[in-house]
């Protein structure tokens, strides 16, 4: 039998927000954000924060490879934007929208090096 879930939680967004936060948690294959923050929560407080290293975890050359190749693309975006922001080019409507981007890459990353498929 379920528990019935009393307690509430609360996030201040606005409605474009929600709706890419929707259309990502539809992407994972949640049926609603609770679901999707609830396991990523959960993941957090049994200390799934981290990324074990790819080659320990027994990943193709290839995987790895492309892997790489994100990693590299965010350092340059993060040079980018750091660049923007010392210059005062950056506005925070950017920002935002740059770390809303990252939050759903990580989600993608960690799902990817968890799949069955090495």
């Amino acid at each position: 039998m379920k528990t019935q879930k009393k307690a509430r939680f609360e996030i201040r967004a606005d409605g474009e927000e929600v709706a890419r936060w929707k259309k990502a948690a539809a992407r994972l294959g949640y049926a609603d954000l609770s679901k999707l923050v609830r396991k990523m929560l959960d993941g957090i407080e049994r200390g799934e924060t981290k990324v074990k290293s790819p080659v320990a975890q027994g990943y193709s050359h290839a995987k790895i490879y492309h892997l790489a190749r994100v990693g590299n693309n965010l350092n340059q975006i993060a040079y980018a934007a750091n660049k923007a922001a010392k210059e005062g080019q950056l506005t925070y409507a950017t920002a935002k929208e740059i770390a809303s981007e990252l939050m759903y890459m990580n989600i993608m990353l960690s799902k990817l090096l968890a799949s069955d498929n090495n």
